[in-house]
């Protein structure tokens, strides 16, 4: 959905969603509102905007501040989100990760650092039900400036 602001230029509403479908590679700096799914490949040196989902077949290679971000597929590049990240079982990441809420699925990678920005936060401990195929690790961890470094590989879990 567009909408005219004050100065009569059409822009994209908040809600809009944009694609870079499977087979486009993109290359330059980017800055969009809403949502970017990226089924393709997007290159640069910045993305700005409000939530980035990185499909299984996508991949990124550039610095990232966004709102939020799920990622699926790889991505090469510093991350700033705002609100939460979430790695799903097949991302693959690397580079440095800022947020106060991360979501790692098993299966997912990520080579680089973690740090959890805000105030102190409580331990949200990974969950695992007898019905769910995997289990998921949530952060902030204990608090601020929390770190984790090198590769993260969550692999079966046990009792």
């Amino acid at each position: 959905m567009w909408l005219i602001n004050k100065q009569n230029f059409v822009a994209p509403h908040e809600d809009a969603v944009s694609v870079v479908d499977e087979g486009s590679e993109l290359v330059g700096n980017f800055r969009f509102a809403g949502t970017l799914v990226v089924k393709g490949k997007l290159k640069g040196k910045m993305i700005y905007g409000d939530t980035l989902l990185v499909a299984d077949t996508g991949e990124v290679e550039a610095d990232c501040r966004v709102n939020k971000m799920i990622l699926k597929g790889r991505l090469q590049g510093d991350v700033r989100a705002r609100e939460r990240l979430e790695l799903r079982p097949t991302a693959r990441a690397s580079g440095s990760i800022t947020t106060p809420l991360l979501a790692i699925e098993e299966g997912a990678e990520l080579t680089g650092e973690v740090k959890i920005m805000g105030g102190p936060a409580e331990v949200i401990p990974a969950v695992v039900e007898e019905a769910a195929p995997y289990g998921m690790v949530l952060a902030p961890l204990a608090a601020t400036g929390c770190s984790l470094s090198s590769l993260v590989s969550l692999g079966p879990w046990r009792k």
